[in-house]
């Protein structure tokens, strides 16, 4: 289907919108920076009947690929199971990831069916991270086990799921969000391992599982042992371990760089690290970040003027984004029938109930 990308920054945007429709000043940004992805929330939904929000869902995101100019768009959705749902019902509320066990593949397969019919090609998860830390306040249930035998197991099942219905995956977060004491959402967390511990718990599961994945998200984590900047803008971590060592040819997306862990080095001029350090694709979801796209957009420009080494990486970025998306599907939103439905909300149930047992 050829190439999607412009050469533009937009290249390499995922980013949210505020609310059920774009209002005028939307509008305008995404047709200034026609970013190639959209991150539903659960404010894009209307809280009211199945057939009205699927209208209402669909009409956004006509808008949206109205306003950007792009007939084929990443449409994103971080959607876990358990804390992590951004759908309304009847869209099934499976529970968190600890619990999918003899069910991950069934429950992958039955999520990625419902993420296209809301429009979504792509979605976040697995998480790879193990639950390693009691004391951890974001990634707890989210991981598919408190080992990394257990992770690697069901989190292949589950990608497998996804994919047997055509929906693109993404693990998160690499290096390794399982032994945090702190929330990457409201401050920076910093890990003090080693490269060989690292490899025995938090980067096992990418190392066995990154071959099978067409994306990773980083961690916005500070491992100093290793590299003094967070994982995200860490060529340390993305070029030497994940693309050298590992292997990993796929997409790499940040996680959201409004994420106060964050935040700061982007506001700081860092932008220039994400890219040399391998980044492909970054979020901005939460908000309108206005001064972090003014940053990103003077920091982008700049790049080609400055060293032939950041230019050639954002040409490798292109590329890898290409051969990536070169199929990808846009997904009208559409409403699913009973019995599909009633399978579901079953599945889920079998999984809490085998869980209890």
């Amino acid at each position: 289907m050829g190439n999607i990308i412009k050469g533009s920054l937009g290249d390499h945007l995922v980013m949210g919108v505020i609310g059920t429709r774009l209002d005028r000043v939307e509008r305008e940004l995404l047709k200034h920076l026609s970013p190639l992805g959209i991150m539903l929330l659960d404010r894009n939904f209307l809280k009211c009947g199945y057939q009205a929000w699927i209208d209402e869902l669909r009409a956004l995101l006509d808008e949206i690929h109205d306003a950007t100019g792009r007939e084929r768009m990443l449409i994103t959705i971080d959607h876990e199971g358990g804390r992590w749902m951004r759908a309304p019902v009847p869209i099934t509320k499976f529970p968190a990831a600890i619990n999918y066990r003899e069910n991950a593949g069934r429950i992958g397969e039955a999520k990625a069916i419902e993420l296209m019919s809301i429009g979504c090609n792509l979605t976040f998860a697995p998480v790879l991270d193990i639950n390693s830390n009691p004391q951890n306040p974001v990634i707890g249930d989210r991981a598919f086990g408190n080992n990394r035998e257990d992770v690697c197991a069901y989190a292949l099942e589950y990608i497998e799921g996804l994919q047997r219905q055509g929906l693109l995956t993404c693990g998160k977060h690499f290096p390794g969000h399982g032994d945090t004491s702190a929330d990457s959402h409201y401050e920076l967390p910093v890990v003090d391992k080693s490269f060989s511990e690292l490899y025995e718990i938090e980067l096992y599961p990418f190392f066995q599982l990154a071959s099978r994945l067409d994306s990773l998200m980083t961690a916005h984590i500070v491992y100093p042992q290793i590299d003094a900047l967070p994982a995200t803008l860490s060529s340390a971590f993305l070029q030497q371990i994940c693309r050298k060592e590992i292997g990993f040819d796929g997409i790499i997306f940040s996680d959201d760089l409004e994420m106060k862990a964050v935040l700061p080095y982007i506001e700081s001029g860092h932008f220039r690290s994400a890219l040399s350090s391998s980044v492909d694709m970054f979020i901005i979801s939460r908000y309108w970040g206005v001064d972090v796209i003014t940053g990103l957009e003077r920091d982008y420009a700049q790049l080609f003027t400055e060293t032939n080494h950041l230019s050639s990486m954002i040409d490798q970025s292109n590329q890898r984004i290409n051969k990536k998306l070169a199929n990808l599907t846009r997904f009208e939103p559409r409403c699913l029938s009973k019995e599909e439905l009633r399978e579901h909300f079953e599945l889920a149930l079998d999984t809490v109930t085998r869980q209890c047992s």
